[in-house]
């Protein structure tokens, strides 16, 4: 079936994405859709290293107005080398250098979010999430802070919903506050070619 972006990946759908990574598998298998269309030019591109991506997120909740930065000079993410651009479409500059207090830094413009997507593996019925059959936990509450701080919806995607108070508070990573909707996904793969085990 259909798994990750590749949900996303139709034309007139997605415009651009900023990932810190794109999904792959075996060299067997067809490429995800997202590679076709990148590798078209039909969706511009760009490869930002996680970390920022996870700056970028807070800064947008925050709304601040964007991550100025070490990481990334004079490597692909430069804009003097590629901008993290990864294809001919990904022509609008997403990041650019700039001087300050006598050094060079990168400074990455906030991206604010109308919708985040984010998935967990557990939610409560007040919408509170827990990462349990996770790999990591990169960045939920970020990004739904991102987009709830800014006028937007936050859509979790998650693997079973539970009765209130079953979920151990402590392990609560979004509270339910920030989220307006529930997917349920019940074989959802802990990434893109394996299931928990």
């Amino acid at each position: 079936g259909i798994k990750g972006i590749d949900h996303l990946a139709k034309p007139g759908l997605l415009k651009r994405t900023l990932c810190g990574s794109y999904p792959s598998g075996p060299s067997s298998a067809e490429p995800p859709q997202i590679w076709k269309m990148i590798g078209d030019n039909s969706v511009a591109a760009y490869n930002v290293p996680s970390g920022i991506l996870f700056d970028m997120h807070r800064e947008a909740a925050a709304k601040r107005p964007g991550v100025l930065t070490k990481v990334g000079l004079d490597t692909f993410a430069d804009p003097r080398h590629q901008g993290c651009a990864m294809n001919a479409a990904a022509s609008e500059p997403i990041v650019s250098v700039e001087q300050f207090d006598g050094e060079e830094w990168l400074y990455f413009r906030s991206i604010v979010p109308n919708i985040s997507i984010i998935r967990a593996t557990s939610a409560d019925e007040r919408g509170n999430l827990t990462y349990e059959h996770e790999g990591a936990y990169l960045g939920g509450l970020e990004q739904a802070l991102a987009a709830r701080n800014n006028g937007g919806i936050v859509i979790a995607q998650v693997k079973r919903v539970v009765e209130n108070g079953t979920l151990k508070p402590h392990d609560v990573r979004v509270p339910g506050v920030l989220v307006d909707h529930i997917v349920v996904a019940p074989d959802q793969l802990q990434t893109t070619q394996t299931p928990y085990d």
